[in-house]
């Protein structure tokens, strides 16, 4: 009888009140006693688990029946409402747990083995009903694995399903239902994935057998809802075919057509599913033609397969599935059906080959008797004439085969067939009708039929059938020719038609009927045409055999040539004959000049042919179309795509000549077709045909003269142009997006008209326009083509507002569209090449590509050819090839140019070389400049000084050759400037490398030439003020050689003179002085260099008088702006406007600007553009040479050049002579503009102003300056530098300097009195200032790759789950809480905020930022601090953790020599160093930098130990010795290395680098009494922050008093000063207690020792949290974990700070909530591991050391095999670690943009020599495998700096894992917070059924879960988490470093990149261990 218990229980099942949860809590509870089954595993209790088996069947049998049998009543039905469905989630556990439970003592059941998975399908049944599909594939193959039991994988192969018994009918029935029940599964799920289907074609291949243990019945429903379920899996996976593998869509779906064959009842469904698949395959948007292709003739070949069995009804649906595929492909263009027609041909004769050979099996009159029933009572309606026509010629063949005495009637059938289709041919859809491949075959049967009938008979060609017959044409021009009746001219016109025939019948991409063309051709040509009066004749055919053989392939191009020039040689002579004028051959001539230098252009390139061809063309063209009355009959249609063509060939050659000419012949032509200009100018914009390549303006001068010859003056008006554009929206925005910010609020102040831009075109109009232009179209059509261009502008106006980021993902998106439009247009082979060059000694590899076979394809470049039917259509927007491949190579460009200003070296790299291949390869050289161009630059950057210089040369040297085809004088210039600048460039960094003085007049001439191309009378054109003359003269010297060479305007500026003593001039060598007011901006220079430039500038300020440092006040300045003036560094902050005006006299640029925009001129909008062009041109070229003047010591002159640089950007007018003053100008460029198109050209010029004044800031002491530059006040340049700061945020290289340069000045002013000022932001002290902007000169690159990626990936994640495109989603920007890598923001008033948040979100572990300063830079530093002893560096060090203020120090660095008296040192003066490596030079990874200065050992001993690493090549006792005594000597010299560079860089601030204290209490008490002590007793103010930090560094780092003076600053701050590093004097500024007694300074010195001492007492490195260092790229090669201090600290390494906050906020995208009071840092379980050890097969003892180890513990992985790289993604995707012991970095398995790919990589374990190396590319991001892994997600990873030996990197890697895995085991016998006790409770409740299976659950993983560090208990405060006490897998690397036999050239290698990650042990993966694992 049922207890209480039980009776309760139930009933809750039958109550709707009950809530599911609850109901499964207490079954849970009720139920309990069977978990001691489902945790029992020991093996010597098998009689106590039966006995206890028996008592739980007996107690609960009947209450688990009973609840079994409820539970499918009340979840049979599903119910909508979310209480039902709560409810029934809960009852389904319920369901779940009892099956559970009567599984576990089935084995004391009397009933076979299945009955209880027969339960558990029941369930199965329930969830499906509920639509709770995952569940039931789960539960699906829970079933099958229990019915599989203990089988032997191995010997069964692992399959799916149990073996078959015959006889066991209940079983097949379970096995099969499970399976039909997961194929449901998987078809009706919400999302497919490919494992699945491909368990679901395993499962239909391994369940057949099954099906015949099954009786018929059971048989047939089972089969037909499996296929009924294959069938729609298969049409959702054609439906995204492009996700899954084509291999897998193909192989479901022809396995679908076989099932439904073989099912006896689903015959009729096999073309309704054909059907289906074929509708929904050519109705998605966006998807790949050649998936198209693909799927669909893959499923058509299936369907013939079957044929043998099927009847004709269904051959007759088979062919209207053809007919539909062909229709469908037809449609999408004739490229497809190019692709498609021989298959589909293919197709067809296989279909009607089947028909017939079926239908001969039925007797002959039965078949005749079935056709003549179609014919007379089925198709004899109208719209079934198609059908009828095919019987026809189907009846006239059974005719025929039945004898020959039927002919006549077979030829009566075939002409009733042509009748019939001759009129479906001409109706008004005649274009892809099913029919239209009908017509010929019965043309050609009945040609056959008669010449069988009648021999004699006379043919009159008319069609050709579809096959090539070239024979069969022969024998009909043979009897053409046996007509007397024939003449030669009517025989040609014949076979003309014949020609004309074969054109409509094929495509011209198609080969059918190729070789029957040319053929008729040739005997045109040689028998036909060949007499005098059929000379035009002849040349026609000419014309158009050239035109097929073009077509056949560019192989032919040498005969296409030949056959054109023979044409134009006919054709010349009529021409020039007494006809000439009106002859049917008058447009004949030009076409064929045109053709053939299209033709010519891709035969040779570079040949001048080209343009002498177009010219001659266009000449004879404009002679016919003047004769108005010549009665001509010109096809003027045909002739508007040729002029397309002209006019896009020489725009992507930058020749424009000839396009005022073109231009008039398109208006001409489409006058005389009665199409309007504004439709005519709408397509001609669509296309964008109104300039050039690579130009500013959209639209050329040439086209708006030409525009305004034929419309008037109104084509020159804005409103104009956009009524003609209005209809478009996206022709609309994109011509208002060009000239936009021409008139933006950058240049509005004030509310008026805004002219004929009535809105404001925000970035996502853009993206909403081209959208629908993708969304409504193909990817290679003209939408997307327009579309692309939108995304092209948009990012070239987002680059002039210095938006980079912004810019270049749209970059990315317009090159995306225009790469798949090239591919449809073009066709080539390319391959990486590398080239080795030699610069200065430097061994560089650069990236190049070689181009073969670039060509058109040849139905691409034949398609406009006016021959044969051609007619073209006037309101058709055609795109040609060279327009296709001028955009491409102009988004490649740009891609590349982008990439190069962010940083990105190697993507911009591989675009310009690539697009510079491409370039060369045509002679495209306006392209072949730029690309040039932009890659000197790229090379220049890259200190390849001498490849920059070559390179460069180069296109000076194409820009000469080809000076004639520029006809664009502007661009020319543009392009000549930007060289003569880039070499001037060049040649003054060659100076500084080589310190040639006389170098700086070739550089001076360089931006001099520069200059006067700037200045020539070319830019004329551009927007001026009345009155404005450019006057210009060339300042020669008196030896009539050039000084600065350049032409000059007569500028003047109101430059305060000083008045010094003239005697003191020494003659023609004294510097220059300033300037009077009746002189030029920059006179002319010295011609010779004085010897000493700096000694020279020094007497030049001695010997100028003393000028007051006021600023003129005259000025006549106008702000619109009502902001005041702030006294601090942030001054004017509140001034940051709209728009600001400065008129002195004449206009400025922004009142020119609303000048030209509000007259509603294009002329003056278009000059507009290049008026902004010319004057960055102009400021950027001043601002190079004012430093070439500044560095050959000509400091005033450098002055001048920089206000000079200033003028020209915001003065409309230099030259004038009412010029503002100094100070307006420098007022002006202070100013904050909102969108302003100078950014970055003002950050540039503020960032110079600056360091030249601080470079000469000491010369103001004698009171004499130059002019009104040399008095900036120091607080006015630290505001000018924060300006620059925010200006230059998205251009990495100059944010750097800047950041390094604020970072030092700050520290200046924390040291010195005379650069002290008062900070902003009350709380945020010179520390905080100094700390911030080090951090953000760290890694700036890379912290910008981090926000792409980000962005990137969340971008995805948005598509997937929002179904949205990329250019569409307004969501896909990277979220605020992921916005922490910003490194600044859009404004200084907001500077203080953003700092402020920086250090509020800073994570929690201790930051060491480390930079070391050299160069210019460090002579600054001791020239401000009046340093008298020389320094060779300096070292700055910023802490930060965010629970204390930050420290910083700026300290000087002394060369680190080798003591060569030492021993251990001998052997790099020994020939013993001299060891030839077996694997070649070693290659430096970071080139040259500082370090190679003040650390030469470093490099010395890695390069010797390289050499070193390989064994000894003879292995001898002897050798070895030898060997190990060479690498424990290096190994040596590395640690004095170390410890010497921790002493003379560091001394006693090395303690600035230790981490925190783990427990705070006795720290914070011993600082506490000390702090009192130090106040009473000593009377010291004294920071406490400071003393902390020294106190952590224990009493070894109190050897100096430099830090006790110290401990009195307020700030944060401490400065070295050289020659007094460590002494307490130079510790003294104007905050330390210099006043304090000897003797209370020594007794502060004794408390700070006792309390270091006490401190000391304790374990101090077991109990100090972890740092990660953020270490400037010219620094990150040394080890610096391995210093003395640092040995035993657990230290991680990260790029930037901006990447720690990444890694750490990343979860975010995960959709994890944000914790409050919680840090992210993440967790990973060591057990779950992949390994890929020794891939390459040649490190076998380190494959015999871990490979059994590996097994022991249960890892997944491969050894000795090289891995897929799919493989490896998996196992980066699934796991949290990935263990590699090989060669190098594992890049070689797995490229690095997979990885970066990843969201959620695993920690990472790289044991390869350099795995964690990277690599220096100049002043671009570093490369190296750790950056990929961290962009993927990587939490950590451990790899080698340097290259290591196998064994003793082994020793290391077994103890580092040792200690990983011991640290997990302990872990469980420790208590954590209350937060994992529940996460461990929530994963012991999933795995209460203990099914012990192999498979890892994946979600949630471990690292991906925070490592909480402390909670808030709700009254204020915080309860430690355990896992922050826990050790991470940094702290263990130490430890492991003592395994290694060299514990410094080995043992140091080993860093730890990433954040710091804890230890845990997940549930599930014990389970998986060997019992005898820990």
């Amino acid at each position: 009888m049922a207890s209480a218990d039980d009776l309760r229980l139930l009933s809750l099942i039958d109550s709707t009140s009950s809530a599911g949860e609850d109901v499964f809590s207490s079954f849970s509870d009720y139920l309990k006693p069977f978990s001691t089954l489902s945790s029992t595993t020991s093996r010597n209790k098998k009689q106590d688990r039966a006995t206890t088996v028996r008592a739980l069947a007996k107690q609960f049998l009947p209450f688990l029946n009973k609840s079994m049998s409820l539970l499918p009543k009340r979840l049979s039905v599903a119910k909508s409402d979310d209480g039902a469905r709560e409810s029934a989630l809960g009852l389904f556990r319920v369901y779940e747990l009892c099956v559970d439970c009567l599984e576990l003592v089935s084995a004391q059941l009397a009933c076979k083995p299945h009955t209880v998975q027969s339960q558990r399908l029941r369930m199965i049944y329930c969830l499906d009903v509920w639509g709770l599909y995952e569940n039931v594939y789960a539960e699906g193959f829970t079933v099958l694995e229990k019915l599989k039991g203990g089988s032997d994988c191995k010997s069964r192969k692992c399959l799916l399903l149990p073996e078959v018994q015959d006889g066991e009918a209940e079983l097949a029935l379970v096995v099969v239902d499970a399976v039909n029940a997961i194929i449901k599964a998987v078809a009706m799920g919400q999302h497919l994935e490919d494992k699945r289907c491909r368990k679901v074609l395993l499962l239909i291949e391994e369940v057949r057998p099954w099906f015949r243990v099954l009786d018929a019945k059971a048989s047939e429903k089972l089969q037909r809802g499996i296929v009924t379920y294959m069938g729609k899996c298969a049409v959702s996976l054609v439906k995204e075919a492009e996700r899954f593998d084509e291999d897998l869509v193909l192989s479901f779906c022809d396995l679908t057509v076989k099932e439904l064959y073989k099912s006896a009842l689903s015959k009729d469904r096999i073309y309704k599913f054909a059907r289906e698949v074929l509708s929904v395959l050519f109705g998605v948007k966006y998807r790949k033609m050649s998936v198209t292709i693909d799927i669909s003739m893959a499923l058509l070949r299936s369907l013939t397969c079957q044929f043998e069995d099927e009847s004709n009804e269904n051959l007759m649906e088979f062919y209207d599935l053809v007919a539909y595929c062909a229709h469908k492909f037809r449609a999408a263009g004739d490229m497809y059906c190019a692709k498609v027609s021989n298959k589909l041909n293919e197709m067809e004769l296989l279909a009607y080959e089947k028909m017939f050979s079926l239908s001969s099996n039925l007797g002959q009159v039965t078949r005749i008797t079935i056709a003549d029933i179609l014919l007379n009572d089925v198709y004899v309606t109208e719209d079934m004439h198609i059908e009828r026509a095919r019987i026809l010629i189907w009846k006239a063949r059974m005719t025929r085969t039945s004898g020959t005495e039927h002919l006549n009637e077979c030829i009566c059938l075939l002409s009733e067939a042509i009748s019939i289709l001759d009129e479906v041919h001409h109706g008004p859809n005649k274009e892809g009708t099913p029919s239209s491949h009908m017509l010929p075959i019965a043309y050609c049967l009945r040609a056959f039929c008669t010449q069988e009938a009648e021999p004699n008979s006379k043919i009159e060609r008319e069609c050709h059938t579809n096959l090539d017959a070239a024979d069969s044409c022969t024998t009909l021009y043979s009897l053409l020719l046996s007509s007397p009746q024939k003449s030669k001219r009517g025989i040609g016109k014949i076979l003309e038609q014949e020609l004309l025939a074969y054109e409509k019948m094929f495509s011209l991409s198609s080969n059918l009927g190729q070789v029957t063309r040319i053929t008729i051709a040739d005997i045109l040509l040689n028998d036909v045409y060949v007499t005098e009066d059929m000379h035009i004749e002849r040349a026609r055919i000419l014309i158009w055999k050239a035109r097929m053989t073009r077509t056949s392939g560019t192989e032919h191009l040498n005969e296409c040539i030949c056959l054109l020039s023979e044409a134009i040689s006919i054709l010349d002579e009529v021409h020039h004959g007494p006809n000439k004028e009106g002859t049917p051959s008058s447009h004949m001539l030009p076409i064929a000049y045109c053709l053939r230098a299209f033709c010519t252009q891709e035969a040779e390139p570079n040949s001048k042919k080209v343009f002498q061809d177009i010219r001659t063309s266009l000449n004879l063209w404009l002679r016919i179309l003047s004769l108005d009355d010549s009665g001509d009959s010109l096809p003027t249609e045909n002739i508007i795509p040729l002029l397309y063509n002209m006019i896009d060939l020489m725009s992507v050659k930058g020749c424009t000549e000839l396009h005022h000419h073109i231009y008039q012949l398109i208006f001409r032509l489409f006058k005389w077709k009665n199409v309007k200009l504004e439709v005519c100018l709408a397509m001609l914009w669509e296309c964008r045909r109104l300039s050039h390549a690579l130009c500013l303006s959209p639209i050329s001068d040439t086209f708006i003269r030409t525009l305004s010859e034929n419309c008037g003056d109104k084509s020159t008006c804005i409103n104009f142009w956009i009524d003609c554009l209005k209809d478009s929206k996206a022709k609309l925005i994109g011509f208002q997006q060009n000239f936009h910010d021409l008139h933006n609020n950058y240049l509005r102040a004030s509310n008026k008209d805004e002219g004929p831009f009535q809105s404001d075109i925000t970035t996502d109009d853009i993206k909403d326009a081209a959208s629908e232009l993708i969304s409504s179209a193909s990817l290679s059509g003209t939408s997307s083509f327009v579309a692309a261009y939108l995304y092209y502008d948009l990012c070239e106006r987002l680059i002039s507002f210095g938006k980079l980021s912004e810019a270049l993902s749209y970059a990315k998106e317009a090159y995306r569209i225009r790469t798949l439009i090239f591919h449809q247009k073009f066709k080539y082979s390319a391959e990486k090449q590398f080239e080795k060059h030699n610069d200065a000694g430097k061994i560089s590899k650069i990236r190049t590509f070689g181009i073969k076979n670039f060509q058109v394809y040849g139905w691409v470049a034949t398609e406009f050819w006016p021959c044969g039917n051609f007619l073209w259509d006037v309101n058709c927007c055609y795109l040609s090839p060279w327009s296709v491949l001028q955009c491409y190579l102009e988004s490649t460009l740009q891609v590349g140019i982008l990439n190069d200003l962010i940083g990105n070296g190697l993507e911009a790299e591989t675009s310009l070389s690539w697009g510079k291949a491409i370039s060369c390869s045509q002679s495209l050289f306006p392209f072949s400049v730029a690309f040039s161009s932009a890659l000197g630059n790229l090379y220049h950057k890259k200190q390849c000084l001498g490849l920059a210089e070559k390179e460069l040369q180069n296109a000076k040297e194409i820009l000469i050759a080809n000076q004639r085809d520029f006809s664009c004088v502007k661009c020319k210039l543009k392009l000549e400037v930007t060289l003569d600048k880039q070499l001037g460039d060049i040649s003054r960094k060659k100076i500084d490398r080589a310190s040639q003085t006389d170098g700086f007049l070739h550089a001076e001439s360089l931006f001099s030439t520069a200059l006067g191309k700037v200045c020539c009378s070319a830019w004329k054109s551009c927007i001026r003020s009345h009155g404005e003359e450019i006057a210009e003269e060339i300042v020669i010297d008196r030896n009539g050689g050039e000084v600065l060479g350049h032409k000059l305007s007569k500028t003047k500026l109101n430059i305060k003179e000083p008045t010094g003593n003239r005697a003191s001039r020494r003659g023609r060598r004294a510097i220059p002085t300033c300037l009077s007011k009746d002189k030029d901006l920059i006179s002319e220079p010295t011609s010779r260099l004085t010897r000493s430039m700096r000694q020279s500038l020094k007497e030049q300020c001695q010997n100028l008088s003393n000028v007051p440092e006021v600023m003129s006040n005259n000025s006549n300045f106008c702000d619109r702006s009502d902001g005041t003036r702030g006294e601090r560094v942030f001054l004017d902050t509140k001034n940051a406007v709209l728009g600001f005006c400065i008129c002195y006299k004449e206009k400025c640029q922004q009142c020119l600007s609303e000048e030209a925009t509000g007259s509603g001129s294009l002329n003056n909008l278009v000059s507009l553009k290049w008026e902004l062009c010319h004057r960055k041109l102009a400021s950027s070229i001043l601002v190079s040479l004012g430093k070439c003047l500044a560095d050959s010591g000509r400091v005033h002159l450098a002055h001048e050049a920089l206000l000079h640089s200033i003028s020209v950007l915001f003065k409309s007018n230099w030259s004038s002579h009412n010029q503002p003053s100094v100070s307006q100008l420098l007022e002006f460029i202070r100013k904050e503009v909102a969108r302003d198109v100078f950014a970055v050209d003002r950050a540039v010029i503020l960032y110079n102003l600056c360091w030249l004044n601080l470079r000469n800031y000491h010369c103001r002491e004698s009171r004499s300056i130059c002019c009104d530059l040399s008095h900036i006040p120091f607080t006015k340049l630290v505001s000018w530098l924060m300006l620059a700061f925010v200006l230059s945020r998205e251009v990495p290289i100059l944010f750097q300097k800047v950041s390094r340069l604020l970072a030092s000045l700050y520290l200046l002013s924390s040291s010195s009195a005379e650069f002290s000022f008062e900070y902003d932001g009350n709380e945020l002290s010179a520390s905080h200032w100094v700390s911030f902007f080090h951090q953000a000169s760290l890694g700036t690159h890379i912290s910008y790759h981090f926000i792409s990626s980000l962005s990137g990936k969340h971008k995805s994640r948005c598509l997937s789950d929002k179904e949205c495109t990329e250019a569409t989603c307004s969501s896909c920007m990277v979220p605020e809480d992921l916005d922490l890598p910003r490194l600044a923001p859009e404004r200084t008033e907001d500077l203080v905020q953003f700092a402020r948040e920086f250090f509020i979100n800073l994570p929690s572990s201790t930051i060491i930022c480390i930079s070391l300063l050299g160069g210019a830079l460090n002579q600054l530093l001791q020239e401000l601090m009046h340093i008298r002893s020389p320094v060779c560096a300096w070292v700055l060090i910023s802490r930060l953790n965010p629970e204390s203020q930050p420290v910083a120090t700026l300290l000087p660095v002394d060369s680190i020599l080798e003591d060569m008296s030492d021993d251990s040192a001998n052997l790099s003066s020994t020939k013993a160093t001299q060891v030839e490596s077996l694997k070649g030079p070693w290659l430096c990874p970071w080139g040259a930098t500082v370090v190679d200065e003040v650390a030469p050992a470093f490099k010395s001993i890695l390069e010797e130990s390289y050499a070193s690493s390989s064994t000894p090549r003879e292995d001898t006792t002897e050798s070895r010795c030898l060997w190990w005594k060479k690498r424990k000597k290096l190994d040596h010299r590395l640690g004095i290395f170390l410890r010497n560079l921790e002493a003379s860089w560091l001394g006693p601030w090395r303690c600035l680098l230790l981490g925190e204290w783990s427990n705070y209490k006795l720290p914070d008490s011993v600082q506490k009494k000390l702090v009192n002590n130090l106040k009473s007793k000593c009377k010291m103010e004294v920071n406490e922050m400071l003393l902390k930090v020294i106190l952590g560094g224990g009493t070894e780092n109190l050897k100096g008093e430099a830090c006790v003076a110290q401990l009195s600053l307020r700030n944060g701050c401490y400065v070295g000063r050289g020659g007094y590093l460590y002494e307490e004097d130079s510790c003294k500024t104007p905050t330390a207690a210099s006043n304090i007694s000897e003797s209370r300074h020594e007794l502060a010195l004794k408390l700070i020792h006792d309390a270091a001492a006490k401190l000391g007492q304790q374990d101090e490195h077991e109990n100090r949290e972890p740092i990660i260092l953020v270490l400037d790229p010219e620094v990150q090669m040394l080890p610096w974990e391995n210093i003395p201090i640092l040995r035993k600290q657990e230290v991680y390494r990260m790029p930037s700070v901006g990447c720690i906050s990444a890694v750490l906020k990343k979860r975010s995208l995960q959709g994890e909530p944000a914790r409050p009071h919680l840090d992210s840092f993440p967790l990973i379980d060591p057990l779950d591991s992949f390994y890929l050890l020794n891939p390459g097969g040649d490190l076998p003892e380190t494959q015999d050391m871990f490979e059994s180890w590996f097994r022991d513990q249960n890892f997944e992985g491969k050894a000795g095999s090289e891995p897929s790289a799919t493989e490896l993604t998996e196992a980066l995707e699934n796991h949290d670690l990935f263990l590699y012991f090989g060669h190098g970095s594992g890049a070689q398995y797995i490229p690095k943009r997979e990885i970066e790919k990843l969201d959620n990589c695993s920690a990472t374990f790289l044991m390869g020599c350099s795995s964690g190396s990277l690599w220096l590319k100049g002043s671009y991001i570093p490369e190296g495998i750790p950056l990929s892994y961290l962009l993927g997600g990587s939490p950590a990873i451990v790899a080698t700096l340097w290259d290591v030996t196998d064994r003793d990197i082994d020793r290391f890697g077994k103890a580092l894992l040792e200690a990983w895995l011991q640290e997990r085991s302990d872990s469980s016998s420790e208590g954590g917070c209350s937060q994992c006790e529940s996460l461990a409770n929530e994963l012991a409740a999933m795995n209460l059924k203990g099914n012990n299976t192999t498979k890892r659950s994946r979600k949630p993983s471990s690292r991906n879960k925070p490592a909480p560090s402390n909670v808030d208990d709700g009254s204020g405060k915080k309860i430690e988490c355990n896992h922050k006490q826990r050790r991470k897998i940094g702290s263990f690397i130490a430890a492991a470093r003592d395994a290694c036999t060299l514990q410094h050239l080995i043992g140091a290698a080993p860093v730890c990149y990433g954040v710091p990650t804890g230890i845990t042990r997940k549930k599930g993966i014990d389970s998986l261990l060997p019992s005898s694992s820990c």
